[in-house]
């Protein structure tokens, strides 16, 4: 999956490092990530007036989220949307995880409770506010995606109205005061009006592009297995057999991993 970049390593534990020069930047114009035309990152140096906060180390080496100013000849802008499509298994996740965090220092310039001006924690990864003392921590948005299997064939959908129009699985955010265990059932319930039983946890993912933390689970259908379509939120649901799942080469997002699960190792269900 994306966070799978063996042998490469990434720390992302928050440390008190200050950015040199020669540090590795990830840089986002607006919304778009930075790259050199060869593919690589930038440097704190070649980025000016950034205001370079503390990422991670990658393979022993700090790396820096910034925020560029404006674009930089040799260098090209990859628009969100294409983020997840960086060949580099590692930079992708790297890119990710930046992204998350370039969003919520966006979305938390000002504070939320007395609207003062919001300054980095020198102690932690965390907005304060200096009048009224309100600490911000990043955004994570916990959300299940499910495998709802009856024997040999799994629910599919497809969203509509999203960017995305490929393949999916049924999936849905945790609501207050739900288990995840909980919200599948209810997602099920409410996309495809099927009921559910046996519910497994299967795996986990940092989805940074989101801010999510997506919480894999197979479920077992229980009763009727016809598809009540939720219209607003998918522009198809069915149900797909074993064999006939499309190969995934890059499994690179916990659906794509859960959907090649499925398929290869029917021992499992």
């Amino acid at each position: 999956m994306l966070q799978d970049i063996a042998p490469h390593r990434l720390d992302l534990s928050f440390a008190q490092l200050q950015a040199g020069a020669g540090d590795r930047a990830v840089a986002f114009l607006g919304d778009s990530l930075l790259l050199r035309e060869d593919g690589a990152l930038p440097r704190v140096g070649d980025l000016g007036d950034c205001h370079p906060a503390y990422l991670g180390i990658l393979d022993g080496h700090p790396h820096f989220l910034c925020e560029a100013q404006e674009g930089l000849p040799g260098f090209r802008a990859v628009p969100p949307r294409e983020l997840r499509q960086i060949a580099q298994g590692y930079l992708c996740h790297l890119a990710s995880v930046a992204f998350q965090l370039h969003a919520w220092y966006r979305d938390n310039r000002f504070c939320g409770r007395c609207g003062a001006l919001m300054g980095r924690k020198a102690d932690e990864r965390a907005m304060l506010c200096p009048r009224c003392g309100n600490t911000v921590y990043p955004r994570i948005m916990p959300a299940i995606i499910v495998g709802l299997y009856d024997g040999e064939r799994i629910v599919v959908t497809r969203y509509r109205g999203r960017d995305y129009k490929g393949t999916a699985l049924i999936a849905g955010f945790c609501e207050v005061g739900e288990t995840p265990e909980m919200t599948v059932a209810r997602e099920c319930r409410e996309e495809v009006g099927l009921s559910v039983a046996g519910i497994r946890y299967f795996a986990s993912q940092p989805w940074g592009f989101d801010s999510d933390l997506l919480l894999g689970f197979f479920a077992r259908l229980e009763g009727s297995d016809a598809i009540t379509r939720e219209e607003g939120e998918l522009s198809e649901a069915l149900w797909v057999p074993r064999d006939e799942l499309a190969e995934v080469g890059d499994p690179r997002s916990l659906t794509s991993t859960m959907m090649m699960h499925f398929k290869h190792h029917p021992e499992w269900f």
